[in-house]
């Protein structure tokens, strides 16, 4: 598929899971001066099919450049087969993709670093500018912009699902993947105003011309809107639901949005699905063989650590010999870089009214760490 006179479409347009709400294609781009440049894959599985799209225009022995936006394995996966066909040929990605792409690879490959606002020589007048957009949403991406053709490649920023509403299917890529980084969405749009393009390529679906006028709304909006808090709790004999409830109480008060969930009867799925779209998290644990129980364990996880650390964390609830399940959540929460609001509140077997109170307070210091972290994005 032909994009414009230089640029054709090499990707996948097949939907990944048929059978899914949320069905995505995959493009990747050829782009043609008297160089040629390969920018982005497909997951491995389309490894064939992306090889046979390249060859209808280009034997892939005969590209110069593979250009990595980011280093998501849905673009680097049919990374060693090109490889394969074309040792030879020159990697290009930002410092940190380098280096995811060493780990992924595990083999020695031609490589060049990205500088920001350097430009990339195709020849024919076909040049690539590399503008250094980090956390959209890994923490390797860049966009490419080319003059000649006024282009944006954009990869994850402006993608959306492969369904009819183009709004819709936009604005719930945007809530899935890229909402915990808004403050670099309104970056990378006040990267874009300098450049006068007329069409952002990005790695699923089409980006509508409307794309970065809803970015711009929707990333904006976070600093404003009701806050939305995701309480996860499992209670053995009802204390640690107690003080689940008192949270979420006091929480709620305070004009928040709070989801209260029990680990022990709501499927990892839906947990996980309202954690990704909340701006904070509390988990509720009470100590079970000196650790926290299995169903919120199993939560944390299979959180995606990418999602978790623009993310407001707690944790309390109920013991009855030693404690450690606190302790333990703390340290998993700190290690995916959540933002975690200290001194934990425990209460030993039946919290009564101290407990309570010092509940309220962490309510407090927690409304305020979410609000803090607000002013940032």
């Amino acid at each position: 598929m032909k994009c414009m006179k230089t640029i054709y479409q090499v990707g996948v347009l097949a939907k990944d899971c048929d059978h899914s709400e949320k069905p995505l294609d995959h493009r990747a781009y050829l782009i043609c001066g008297e160089k040629k440049a390969l920018i982005d894959g497909v997951p491995e599985q389309y490894t064939e099919e992306y090889l046979q799209n390249i060859e209808k225009i280009s034997p892939v022995s005969e590209i110069d450049y593979l250009i990595f936006t980011h280093t998501e394995q849905a673009y680097t996966g049919a990374f060693s087969e090109i490889l394969k066909k074309n040792p030879n040929i020159t990697v290009i990605a930002t410092v940190a993709g380098l280096r995811n792409l060493k780990e992924q690879q595990n083999a020695e490959f031609c490589e060049e670093v990205a500088k920001n606002a350097a430009v990339l020589d195709l020849g024919n007048g076909i040049g690539l500018e590399y503008l250094i957009a980090p956390n959209l949403d890994w923490p390797d991406t860049m966009l490419l912009y080319c003059e000649a053709e006024k282009t944006v490649f954009s990869a994850d920023f402006g993608s959306c699902y492969s369904v009819e509403k183009q709004e819709e299917a936009s604005r719930t890529y945007y809530e899935d993947v890229l909402s915990p980084f808004a403050s670099y969405v309104q970056n990378a749009l006040e990267i874009l105003e300098k450049k006068p393009y007329q069409q952002i390529l990005c790695g699923h679906g089409e980006a509508p011309e409307e794309i970065t006028a809803w970015y711009r709304a929707w990333s904006d909006s976070k600093k404003h809107e009701q806050k939305q808090i995701c309480i996860c709790y499992a209670s053995e004999y009802g204390a640690t639901k107690k003080m689940a409830e008192v949270l979420a109480d006091a929480l709620t008060k305070e004009n928040c949005s709070v989801c209260l969930l029990d680990a022990k009867k709501e499927t990892p799925e839906r947990i996980l699905a309202e954690l990704y779209r909340s701006d904070a998290w509390l988990f509720g644990v009470p100590t079970i063989n000196r650790k926290p129980p299995a169903c919120v364990l199993e939560v944390l996880h299979r959180i995606e650590v990418a999602r978790a650390s623009r993310k407001v964390s707690g944790v309390f609830g109920s013991y009855g010999w030693s404690g450690e399940a606190c302790t333990v959540v703390q340290h998993y929460l700190e290690d995916i870089r959540t933002d975690f609001c200290p001194k934990p509140v425990r209460a030993i077997f039946v919290p009564e009214e101290t407990v309570f109170a010092e509940l309220l307070q962490y309510a407090e210091r927690f409304l305020k760490k979410i609000r803090e972290k607000s002013q940032e994005l």
